[in-house]
């Protein structure tokens, strides 16, 4: 393991979104382990230069430098567009959307993400959006708070109501195409505590959704769940010669069955979960951190695991860098470590005390989102 903590680095990054006031309504978030959100009123600055303001959505450049993070920039997300908390930013059908709370989706009409408008016809004001995703056909999905899946085909100028079933579904968390065209994956938490977690597919774009899952409960998160193609990965809890074990579990025919396993030496009844997960196809390697801040590798589609680094905070959301053999974590404390998956190593850094940086993405080499 080799781990260099970088302090002085410089980052040129310009708001995208607003938080909201934490002091407004509470709702429980998609990403497990972030705190309340928290109102923005301007950059913080710090020894080492002008860091990022709390909770806003960057994007990023360049991000396969391994010897720095200096590739940063961000742009701003107009308040008249923007006021509600955004939980994540990115590149869908060749557009990028920004969605988040109160039925809020927007997208950037210009390349440099200077010039917004609202996407969101059809969408009730009443459920936060936790997730987009597009195909290949024009089609895209987006999953709500109420257990709701809206689709459009016009790039979100309107979306209509695909799927509903609230005896089964408590909200949408993750939409995944599973290729490119008609097929998507969608996974939510269960209506009632102790049935199964809804783990719903489609192979018409929505139009009908079958529940795959039968036996894998608990809750869910948007960066505990990653799919490539037919196989996918999902964190949670397994019982296992009576004892309950975290760890995460592993499909590769699209959810009709699952195996289980633990990251690491993990023990029977332990409080170490999983807070986050990726997986690079082309590289046949994975990564996780789990909730002690360590930072695991597998290169056998998860069925064992070797640990790469300490982090010096949780990381909350992982993103492999497509045609790279590199990895961002972000979390706690304004973390950003970027990964070297090939030699193990990692550079990391702390932006602010009172940053959370809850979601990373990138649509290729060269371009990626964080907020």
């Amino acid at each position: 393991m080799k781990l260099r903590v970088l302090r002085s680095a410089v980052f040129l990054i310009v708001l995208l979104a607003a938080a909201v006031n934490a002091g407004q309504k509470e709702k429980r978030r998609p990403d497990l382990y972030a705190p309340d959100a928290r109102s923005i009123s301007g950059v913080t600055s710090s020894a080492a230069g002008s860091w990022i303001v709390p909770d806003a959505p960057q994007q990023i450049e360049n991000a396969s430098s391994a010897s720095s993070l200096d590739a940063f920039h961000r742009n701003t997300l107009p308040l008249t567009v923007a006021d509600q908390y955004v939980y994540m930013v990115t590149k869908k059908g060749g557009n990028v959307y920004a969605i988040g709370e109160d039925g809020f989706i927007a997208r950037a009409t210009n390349a440099g993400l200077t010039a917004w408008t609202m996407a969101n016809s059809g969408i009730g004001s009443d459920e936060d959006v936790y997730a987009i995703e597009g195909s290949g056909t024009g089609v895209l999905l987006a999953g709500t708070s109420l257990g709701k899946i809206y689709r459009s085909t016009n790039s979100g100028v309107s979306w209509a109501l695909v799927y509903w079933n609230p005896a089964e579904v408590d909200f949408i968390n993750y939409i995944k195409s599973t290729d490119n065209g008609a097929g998507f994956i969608a996974v939510g938490d269960a209506a009632t505590s102790g049935i199964p977690m809804a783990f719903i597919s489609t192979s018409n774009s929505g139009t009908s959704w079958i529940n795959l899952n039968t036996n894998i409960t608990g809750a869910t998160h948007p960066n505990g769940v990653r799919f490539n193609g037919a196989t996918g990965f999902l964190t949670g809890t397994a019982t296992l010669s009576g004892k309950q074990y975290r760890g995460i579990f592993r499909t590769t025919n699209s959810g009709s069955t699952w195996q289980f396993y633990t990251v690491g030496n993990t023990s029977a009844d332990s409080l170490v979960s999983i807070a986050a997960i990726d997986f690079s196809a082309a590289l046949g390697r994975g990564l996780a951190v789990r909730a002690d801040s360590t930072l695991w590798k597998t290169t056998n589609n998860g069925a064992t695991w070797r640990k790469v680094a300490s982090l010096p905070r949780i990381g909350f959301s992982i993103a492999f860098v497509p045609g790279t053999t590199y990895a961002y974590v972000v979390g706690r404390n304004g973390l950003i470590a970027n990964v070297d998956t090939q030699n193990d190593m990692v550079n990391a850094v702390l932006t602010d005390d009172q940053q959370l940086f809850s979601q990373v993405q990138f649509a290729s080499s060269t371009e990626g989102y964080l907020n």
